[in-house]
Parts: structure tokens; sequence; C-alpha cells
């Protein structure tokens, strides 16, 4: 029961977050969700999880202000230094904890994304403290945009044991066997490039021939928060031209619409890492 309603926790939080964003102007993106107050939530900086030939890795944590080990959200986003917390990212780290979950904001290096994420797994799988209010018994992943072609592929690794269940915005991957005890989110926006498009749609056509846990959501009114002059000029109705660039680290999608949900049930595995 506490594993089933750490999935939805997981889920829920990151849906709602992560679409809550909003535009102010052209060249000003803002997040919209209510701030939450400093006191519902810690930080913790530069928490060594690994190390690599250039240096160590560190993440940052943002867990509840109260109690010991909470339901763990891990945001899969190309960055690392300053730059894992960029403000939109921490804007929904802080929200996630606000919340009762704990987010993790890792380094994540372009060229050795898989080893740095390995490192991570294999910390958080011998994590045994509580001050950094990490459960490595209830470990979700999100990953947005191009961030998607890295981080599905590994979710969907036999060896990736950590994960109770994953998110996934907007993005599309090369997997060819999905597994049946992940539970995967995943989001469409409907306005997005037809490009990505249509390679969700292969991967829930290919989800949907497998039977695996996979639940996708569309949003026939949504589309990323890019382009704000093209959105602004297309005429209402007109969904031809709701083409916006690739966001390769992430960002919102705008909702205009109910959204329409189907669900997907897929099996299979794969074996070994996902090494590019």
């Amino acid at each position: 029961m506490r594993m089933g309603g750490m999935v939805r926790s997981a889920f829920l939080t990151a849906f709602y977050g992560l679409c809550a964003v909003s535009l102010g102007s052209a060249q000003q993106i803002r997040f919209a969700y209510p701030v939450p107050p400093e006191s519902s939530y810690k930080v913790i900086k530069d928490v060594e999880y690994g190390k690599s030939p250039s240096g160590r890795l560190l993440m940052d944590v943002y867990r509840p202000a109260t109690g010991t080990r909470h339901p763990t959200l891990i945001f899969f986003n190309i960055a690392s230094g300053a730059e894992r917390s960029n403000p939109f990212y921490a804007s929904w780290a802080r929200v996630v904890a606000s919340k009762g979950i704990t987010a993790i904001l890792p380094d994540l290096r372009m060229e050795t994304a898989v080893q740095d994420y390995v490192a991570l797994h294999e910390y958080l799988a011998k994590y045994t403290g509580e001050e950094a209010g990490i459960d490595r018994n209830a470990v979700a992943l999100y990953a947005g945009s191009g961030n998607v072609s890295r981080a599905l592929p590994i979710v969907q690794d036999r060896r990736s044991t950590l994960l109770k269940s994953a998110v996934m915005y907007y993005g599309s991957a090369s997997v060819t066997q999905f597994r049946e005890d992940l539970p995967v989110l995943y989001v469409r926006a409907g306005l997005d490039r037809p490009a990505v498009n249509r390679g969700i749609d292969s991967i829930v056509a290919n989800a949907l021939s497998q039977n695996a846990p996979v639940t996708l959501l569309n949003y026939p009114g949504g589309f990323r928060l890019r382009d704000a002059e093209r959105r602004r000029t297309v005429a209402p109705g007109d969904r031809s031209d709701h083409r916006v660039r690739e966001d390769d680290n992430g960002g919102g999608i705008s909702v205009g619409a109910s959204p329409q949900r189907t669900r997907v049930r897929c099996s299979g595995a794969r074996d070994g890492w996902a090494l590019p």
C-alpha cells in the first residue's frame, strides 16, 4: 500500500508541478506554481554520490522539513555544477519537497550520463542515512524533452532495480523492450513538434504491443513555452504552425484543453545498462 501511494504521489506531484508554468512575455518564462514556504523544505547542497576521473559527482537534495525518510524523485537533467540547480529545476524541487517527497538534482554530464546515473543508482541503493530524507525503497525518476532520449532506455534497463516508477515528458527515445515491473507515466503535448509526437506515438505503439505498465496522458492543447512569439501570432484554431524548438534541457508545457488519458500495458525487459 505504501509503495502504491508513493507511485501516485510522485506522478501527481511531477505532473502538476511541472505543468505549473506561465508565460509573462516573449523573453520571460516564469514558474507559476505557488512558491512553498521555506519552512516546508530543507536544501542540502553538494552531496557527493560518486567519483569520476575528472572529479567528484555531486547532487543537491531538496527534502521535506520534517520526518526521516521520504519517497524520493530523481530529476534526470543533463547539467552539472551550479547548473544542476538552475532556477526552473530548483523551483520544481522545492515544490516536490514541500509536498512530502525528497527531490534529487544530480550531476549528469552529457558525455557520461549513463555512467553518472549508474554511480547515483549505486549510491542510493546503499544509502541508509536519514539526514537527506531519502527512502531507497521508494524512488521514482522524472525526465523531460531531450533528456527522455537518455533517461527512458536507462529506466527500462533491467539493472535499474532501484526505481519503482518513472515520469517522461514530451520526448522520445529508442527503446525496443519494456519492463513489466516499472510503472511509467508518459505525457504528450498535442501541439508539440510533429517529429517529437511521432516518436512518442511509435513508443506507445510498441508498448501497446508488449503490454507493460505505461500510462499515456495526452494534452490536445498542450505545447512548449519556448516559442512565445509563435504562440501569440498563430490564429485561434490553427494547429498547423504550433511547432516549437526542441529544448534539450527540459522546459514546460502549456495546457489549453482537458487531458485525454489512454492506458497502455506491456511486458519484457532489456539486458545490461543502456550504454551509448
